[in-house]
């Protein structure tokens, strides 16, 4: 079976994972995503790839904030 699992905001070492995982057999192509803002935790995990990603700067993330929320580009919103 192929599979895809992403975690989001992860903040310990897995212990949900490996229950998750265990006695599951994944073929190949198989992937885990794992998002977290604590490096320790990839590398406990022996995470293969590891990509930083930089944050939006604010006007960006307002922009995509905006489209997102309210549907449009600019906000006419008060936001302060």
């Amino acid at each position: 079976m192929k599979v895809l699992i992403v975690l989001d905001d992860v903040h310990d070492e897995f212990t949900e994972l490996k229950c998750l995982a265990t006695g599951l057999q994944f073929s190949g192509g198989s992937r885990i995503i794992i998002r977290s803002r604590d490096k320790g935790v990839l590398d406990t995990c022996g995470a293969n790839n590891i990509y930083g990603v930089k944050g939006l700067k604010h006007n960006k993330a307002l922009e995509l904030f905006c489209r997102k929320a309210f549907r449009e580009k600019n906000c006419s919103h008060d936001l302060s």
